[in-house]
């Protein structure tokens, strides 16, 4: 059950960092501050909640955190504020022990997801879900890449919503 719960809240924690990056980087003047504040506090608080539980959430959690802070990617202060209560809301709960080797396999992954590559099949951030899949298969341990996928599902959805209202909202009116 544990799991599950989860999952669902890396799912949903994809899902609202995409809408707030389309937010900010396209629907800036459309959305109201407050609309941007609760975003941001609902998935700083789920993803301290992640980052919180002592399982394998928290490990590839940190890791895709830091590797975004060393990347630049944390490029507005909507997003630095979200990872702030993020992990305000950890320490409050309690920050579990990570599995350093782990960790560091999924920071590297994650810091590769990260950079700007010419080819567009490394450009849609394979490394991440790969190293996932790697870990998964090496030493029987599925988590990561149940909590990587069920991010990554949340995250395209938004995606998929959002590039679809994006077009519908630009063609002329009749």
């Amino acid at each position: 059950m544990m799991m599950l719960y989860l999952i669902l809240i890396a799912l949903f924690v994809g899902f609202a960092i995409k809408q707030l990056d389309f937010i900010i980087d396209v629907e800036r003047r459309k959305t109201s501050l407050l609309d941007v504040i609760v975003l941001v506090f609902l998935s700083g608080i789920l993803l301290g909640i992640l980052l919180s539980k002592e399982s394998n959430f928290s490990t590839i959690g940190y890791a895709v955190l830091l590797a975004q802070v060393f990347s630049g990617k944390l490029d507005d202060r909507s997003f630095w504020l979200l990872g702030g209560i993020a992990l305000g809301t950890a320490y409050i709960i309690g920050i579990p022990s990570i599995d350093v080797s782990a960790f560091i396999f999924l920071f590297i992954a994650a810091i590769l997801d990260e950079v700007e590559w010419k080819h567009w099949l490394l450009d849609k951030r394979p490394f991440l879900p790969l190293a996932s899949l790697i870990w998964f298969l090496l030493f029987n341990d599925p988590t990561y890449l149940m909590g990587i996928i069920s991010f990554d599902i949340g995250y395209h959805t938004s995606e998929i919503i959002n590039k679809k209202n994006y077009i519908l909202a630009t063609l002329p009116r009749m």
